[in-house]
């Protein structure tokens, strides 16, 4: 623990820590040099703004490309915050992943929630009878689902 302390008192928080690079989806991509000052604000503002507790005891599944901003970004407030990180296995494999090892949480991007989506309807649309009658109810009930309101099932879930 000695050793980690001199070595932190030598890095200036100017120097450079990471460099990131756009995805060029908006012309050639580009490096953005990141200072260790950078970081460390950034981590402590975004435990501000994401419900990120410190807990030792914690699991997060990682499955995002890790030169992701947004991953890179949670992955330090995850070891910031104490969280054991796994990775998944491949994109295929993030359901047998979550149900292996039980994670407190993960970080998505709308994409891969989108395509997660659209499976669940794919298989929806191959139902027939009542399941099929059942699982476009449930959709329809879901899509009434307001989470910034409270409310009683009793009125608002028939």
């Amino acid at each position: 623990m000695q050793q980690v302390e001199v070595i932190k008192k030598q890095i200036d928080w100017e120097h450079l820590a990471t460099i990131i690079y756009t995805s060029g989806t908006t012309g050639q991509p580009k490096g953005v040099m990141l200072t260790h000052h950078n970081i460390v604000s950034n981590v402590f503002f975004s435990k501000e703004s994401f419900p990120f507790e410190d807990a030792p005891q914690a699991r997060s599944l990682s499955f995002l490309p890790l030169n992701h901003i947004f991953e890179k970004t949670c992955t330090y407030i995850y070891l910031f915050s104490g969280y054991s990180i796994y990775y998944a296995e491949n994109m295929e494999k993030i359901a047998d992943n979550l149900r292996e090892i039980k994670p407190d949480g993960f970080t998505t991007v709308p994409r891969l929630l989108e395509k997660v989506f659209e499976k669940i309807m794919s298989k929806g649309n191959e139902l027939t009878g009542i399941k099929r009658k059942l699982f476009f109810w449930s959709v329809s009930l879901a899509g009434r689902y307001d989470n910034k309101k409270t409310s009683d099932c009793s009125t608002t879930c028939s």
